[in-house]
């Protein structure tokens, strides 16, 4: 029978986890100034951009060390919209580039995403349609006639 265990920590240092132990990572990370989890570690609500990427890139750099040797990290994030208040515009900030550039660098092979059509994203007041979470043309060409 095998045994399986869950850890509810800080992911960023995790030293109860061995070396090259662990099968399989899940993990959707907690956006960029989008929710205050009331914890005095959490990453990316009081954060600057540059210290909620310095901090997931220990996260990820921890996962790496816990995996075994060809097996997956798997991680559910999507684009970050920034307020105009903070940024003095709006504009969308593609943090899995940031992620999947420093995992590649940690020795992670980048295999590809899996676009998720989040009806929740959609603006439904008018306006674009779809923001953020959409399925690419298939090999890149849109074939309109």
């Amino acid at each position: 029978m095998t045994n399986h265990t869950i850890y509810i920590a800080d992911s960023r240092l995790m030293p109860e986890v061995h070396d090259e132990s662990v099968h399989l990572v899940i993990t959707s990370p907690p956006y960029w100034q989008l929710k205050d989890y009331d914890d005095i570690r959490q990453i990316g609500f009081y954060d600057t951009y540059e210290e909620y990427i310095n901090n997931l890139n220990l996260v990820w750099k921890e996962c790496h060390r816990v995996l075994k040797e060809g097996c997956r990290l798997c991680i559910n994030i999507g684009d970050q919209f920034a307020r105009a208040a903070y940024y003095g515009r709006y504009k969308v900030i593609p943090i899995r580039t940031e992620i999947i550039k420093f995992c590649e660098s940690a020795g992670f092979d980048y295999m590809g995403a899996i676009i998720w059509q989040k009806v929740t994203t959609c603006n439904t007041t008018g306006g674009a349609s779809i923001m953020g979470s959409f399925p690419y043309p298939r090999n890149g060409i849109l074939k309109i006639d």
